[in-house]
């Protein structure tokens, strides 16, 4: 059973850590039978592998009606084989449970931006992409307030995970059988900085929305790059805020200017040196400067980390329409059920409804029963 495996992962789980959480009620060896389809659980065993890996016992035989693809991911050097395979499984969970909330729910989600619609093999092409796909989101050329309600707003699932250090970000794409894209999820690290956090969105965005196909992976990651910096700073918009090739920065512009665009002074200097508005020797030397300052990891005046809301007011929105209880919506507001306000009798909310003259005859009535009764 391939589905329990696939949990497991997604947990972190390795198989003597599921066994120890089942209370040993399963072995190591009896699990491993279970996952390669040498043997199958019993409806007892079912019930405490359900228990351990967080699921109803349902979700062990039922595998999702579509399949998940383009897991790419943005990471340095040194990032573990095993951490890919939890995130990967991890991150296919998630998108799973976003759908299943979504379809539930009956929620309007508008439709996902389109899947590799974009050919990029060169700089100008990454560039373009970044234009056509600011100008079919009516972003004009102004900074991208919030890059995390941008694209929930776009049909994409934001996704915060829990990563080691070389992992920043991650994307998937689900399909239905005939090829229909359900849904897109876009996961950036938890603790990463505001800087790194809004870059990471963008870059795994240009993974799903631009074509790279027939790129090395760094030839790949460097257009991808190219989109994501083009995506956060227009060049009209520098043009108009910088007006000229510059010999020389300061560190106050810059500071002004992250601020104004949300993005990092590392971005900044790249997206300026790419226009021409600095030169190479300037690039070099503020490069220089970030590495002696120790800001390559955490730069100077970052804000908070953006926050995806789409699940957590989904969730409740569904629960107190009585579309989820409260089991369920807790698996989207971080595993606490909802306090629902006090429910109120059907007499009551009959009397609410009625015309505000005969909520007022009504209560003369009762205060005048009520008089008589004494």
């Amino acid at each position: 059973m391939n589905r329990i495996k696939d949990l497991r992962i997604a947990r972190g789980l390795s198989l003597q850590g599921l066994a120890d959480a089942t209370g040993n009620a399963v072995s190591r060896q009896a699990l491993w039978k279970y996952e390669t389809g040498a043997d199958q659980p019993g409806p007892s065993i079912l019930v405490k592998l359900a228990e351990a890996l967080g699921v109803k016992a349902l979700e062990l035989f039922s595998a999702p009606s579509f399949s998940i693809e383009g897991l790419q991911f943005r990471a340095r050097a040194g990032f573990r084989k095993k951490e890919r395979a939890r995130l990967t499984s991890l991150l296919a969970r998630v998108l799973e449970r976003r759908i299943w909330l979504q379809q539930k729910s009956g929620k309007e989600q508008k439709s996902p931006p389109p899947v590799r619609a974009f050919k990029v093999s060169s700089a100008a092409e990454a560039e373009a992409a970044a234009t056509s796909l600011r100008s079919f989101w009516g972003l004009g050329n102004s900074p991208i307030q919030n890059v995390v309600r941008l694209l929930e707003s776009q049909g994409v699932f934001v996704v915060e995970l829990e990563g080691d250090g070389k992992f920043d970000g991650l994307c998937a794409v689900a399909r239905d059988p005939d090829g229909t894209v359900l849904g897109i999820a876009i996961a950036f690290r938890k603790g990463c900085t505001w800087s790194r956090q809004r870059f990471s969105l963008l870059h795994e965005l240009g993974h799903v929305v631009c074509d790279i196909s027939g790129k090395t992976d760094k030839e790949a990651e460097k257009l991808v790059n190219r989109f994501a910096g083009a995506l956060m700073i227009s060049w009209k918009e520098l043009d108009r805020l910088v007006g000229h090739s510059r010999r020389r920065l300061t560190l106050e512009e810059l500071l002004i200017f992250k601020t104004y665009f949300g993005a990092s002074l590392q971005c900044l200097v790249t997206r300026l040196y790419e226009r021409g508005l600095i030169g190479i020797r300037e690039y070099r030397a503020s490069w220089d400067y970030f590495k002696k300052q120790g800001w390559i990891e955490k730069e100077p005046q970052e804000n908070p980390p953006e926050e995806s809301k789409w699940a957590l007011m989904t969730a409740l929105a569904a629960y107190a329409e009585g579309i989820l209880s409260s089991d369920e919506a807790a698996e989207f507001i971080g595993g606490k059920r909802p306090h629902p306000l006090r429910q109120l009798s059907n007499d009551r909310m009959q009397f609410l409804e009625l015309p505000l003259s005969k909520r007022r005859k009504g209560l003369r009535e009762q205060t005048a029963n009520v008089q008589t009764d004494r």
